[in-house]
């Protein structure tokens, strides 16, 4: 009995060594080195694009290296990448989508995105990108999908981001009640996140849509007439004027 064990350990194959589970998760591509693969391809299409004529810029335009990466992105994006959702937001006209399909696949990505990433610092890419698809949704969910990351998101970009895009909408608004809503949304936004881009992009808003607006009160400046009296535009007002502005190149 003991000879016959024996044999049988010496003839058995030995068992399949299973890779150390560090190897396994390290062979998985990360975003950023995806992302960069994808850049510098893109860098090389556009360099030889331009030195094409206009034949060939028409026969690469269907051969954009979006096409390519596309499945690697949807692969990262499966295992729970919101930053690849965002590309395929981004890409979506060069994946080889269409029609119905290109736009399912838009509604899943921003649904995805803004029920599980809302939370996450990069998210201003994600209302960067909403903002430019903005006609594609229904008014009553753009905005609900901003004050939810306005809510819900913790940095000040992103909340400013949200907050301002909101207020723009209703002081762009041909209702007056609507549009002073905006505009005090702006100013509120000023308040609360005074040292974000986007405060600083509704101060120059609330000056061009508010305070230069038609109708409005015009800015107060100092000139001289054609014989040389100082003056006020000020010192006109209840008149009408006309404002003559020339030059010489």
């Amino acid at each position: 009995m003991f000879t016959i064990l024996a044999w049988l350990a010496i003839a058995s194959p030995a068992p399949a060594t299973l890779p150390p589970l560090n190897a396994v998760v390290c062979s998985v591509e990360t975003y950023d080195e995806l992302i960069a693969e994808f850049d510098s391809a893109l860098a090389q299409w556009k360099e030889k694009y331009t030195s094409e004529d206009a034949g060939g810029k028409k026969r690469m335009r269907k051969i954009r290296p979006a096409a390519a990466f596309a499945t690697r992105f949807e692969t990262l994006a499966s295992a729970g990448d919101g930053r690849a959702l965002v590309w395929q937001l981004e890409n979506l006209r060069h994946i080889g989508l269409k029609g119905k399909a290109r736009n399912v696949k838009r509604e899943r990505c921003y649904e995805q995105l803004f029920t599980k990433h809302v939370t996450v610092s990069w998210f201003g890419d994600v209302l960067t990108q909403a903002w430019k698809d903005r006609r594609r949704f229904a008014d009553e969910k753009f905005s609900a999908y901003l004050d939810a990351t306005r809510q819900g998101n913790k940095h000040a970009e992103v909340r400013a981001q949200s907050g301002y895009y909101l207020a723009v909408i209703d002081a762009g608004s041909e209702d007056e009640t609507t549009r002073e809503l905006g505009f005090a949304a702006l100013e509120a936004l000023i308040a609360e996140l005074p040292d974000t881009t986007w405060a600083e992009q509704a101060k120059q808003d609330l000056f061009l849509l508010r305070d230069r607006a038609v109708g409005a009160m015009a800015i107060d400046f100092d000139g001289k007439t054609v014989d040389g009296e100082e003056f006020k535009l000020s010192d006109y007002r209840g008149k009408v004027v006309l404002l003559d502005f020339y030059g010489f190149w």
